[in-house]
């Protein structure tokens, strides 16, 4: 309903933009370092929304920094534009509970209309302690490995009885990590497509996919827009090339 108003005309973008930001201030969820959030930012690096630190609200994000010691969101902003369909992120960020920094795994999405991004994110520590033990049972098969070139054959049987029980703690660390970010990003999408907001993820000017919000402003199911042509989001063809002129440079895709 704010983009439908928005793009009729009966709001402003900074109209839009209030509205948008004080109905996801109350969506919060709880995880196990206590309540989470959306955030909203804009496409410029300044923080148009973040529940629990106020303070940073209306400035640009200057702290925020990517694991390469880049500034955050002006990398993810131009991710988005490259690949609208929305990205995932890792990031140091302060985690609430611990007071340290703490790998962070966000996921991302454009909203053009507000040239602004929405996301969540949740801290990574239990796949990081997994891949910390994949770590050190590396460096254990790697000692047991070079003993079995200089020791007796009974000393070489018993370094190959370690190295095979450091290759079945390795393989279930690694289900165990995998299966932690399976269910961080699991539970992201799942966020982001209960938002109150319309949602779409669009690759080459075609839906891959959209939230229930999305579907319930054009009156239909979400499977009605996979794999579709964004045009069902326009009302006229003039609307569509107009926007694909903007976004892209030109009417459609390459």
């Amino acid at each position: 309903p704010i983009l439908s108003e928005l793009r009729e005309g009966r709001a402003t973008r900074e109209q839009a933009l209030e509205a948008a930001r004080e109905r996801l201030r109350t969506l919060c969820f709880q995880d196990e370092y206590g309540p989470n959030y959306i955030f909203l930012n804009g496409l410029d690096g300044r923080v148009i929304l973040r529940p629990y630190r106020t303070e940073d609200e209306g400035l640009p994000d200057l702290s925020t920094r990517d694991s390469r010691g880049e500034l955050l969101l002006p990398g993810v902003a131009a991710r988005l534009r490259a690949q609208p369909g929305g990205v995932f992120e890792r990031y140091p960020f302060t985690n609430p509970k611990t007071r340290r920094m703490d790998e962070k795994l966000s996921y991302f999405e454009s909203v053009p209309e507000l040239d602004a991004m929405i996301g969540t994110g949740a801290y990574l520590n239990a796949a990081s302690r997994a891949q910390e033990g994949l770590l050190r049972d590396g460096l254990i098969l790697y000692l047991a490995m070079f003993l079995l070139f200089g020791v007796l054959m009974a000393l070489a049987l018993g370094s190959l009885r370690i190295r095979n029980l450091g290759m079945g703690r390795e393989m279930r660390e690694r289900l165990r990590a995998q299966e932690a970010l399976r269910r961080s990003e699991a539970t992201l999408k799942a966020i982001v497509g209960s938002a109150p907001v319309g949602i779409a993820s669009i690759k080459n000017r075609h839906f891959i996919e959209v939230n229930e919000a999305f579907a319930r402003i054009f009156q239909r199911d979400r499977a009605d827009f996979r794999g579709q042509s964004a045009r069902l989001a326009y009302a006229s063809e003039e609307d569509y090339e107009a926007a694909g002129r903007i976004l892209y440079g030109k009417p459609g895709p390459e």
